[in-house]
């Protein structure tokens, strides 16, 4: 056997269609969720179709790991702000900003609560975040435009439920 014919199919390519997914595209995938980007606008940016990023999500675990390693990189960054803010009281204007990017990014851990105390015979207890607390209100039709309108809508509730015996406005 001719040991240069050997070397020569080996270097020939293994067939099929050449990945889409190049080294340039990669980094530009990267570069763009490090930049805190959605997957349409990194795929554009990046110049491919998001169903072949997607589809190498499924079929690579280094690739995934590698994209979500770009996608927690501002959460990261905005960890380490609030870290070095709290230990050396450093760049305090931009603290506001890594708190805001944590509360979006990390709503279970960082996000605002609303304690609400429902005082009845169970004294049950539950928490919700201003939006879910916003959509509440929307959902019920109140109108919070008209401050003192929305009092005497709660005034008279509040009559209603104890001319029936209840003294729970929440229900």
């Amino acid at each position: 056997m001719n040991p240069s014919k050997t070397n020569q199919s080996e270097a020939k390519h293994s067939g099929g269609r050449p990945t889409v997914i190049s080294d340039i595209v990669l980094a530009k995938l990267i570069a763009a969720f490090q930049n805190g980007m959605t997957d349409r606008i990194a795929c554009e940016y990046a110049g491919i179709h998001p169903a072949t990023y997607y589809r190498k999500c499924k079929e690579d675990t280094k690739f995934c790991e590698q994209i979500k390693l770009a996608k927690n990189f501002q959460i990261l960054l905005a960890g380490n702000k609030v870290t070095d803010i709290l230990q050396h009281g450093k760049d305090r204007d931009s603290g506001p900003m890594a708190r805001w990017l944590l509360e979006k990014k990390l709503p279970e851990e960082y996000g605002t609560q609303v304690n609400i105390q429902q005082n009845n015979q169970q004294n049950n207890y539950f928490n919700m975040s201003y939006e879910q607390l916003d959509a509440l209100i929307n959902e019920a039709g109140i109108d919070m435009s008209d401050p003192s309108k929305l009092l005497k809508e709660l005034e008279a509730v509040k009559k209603e439920q104890a001319e029936n015996g209840s003294d729970n406005i929440l229900g």
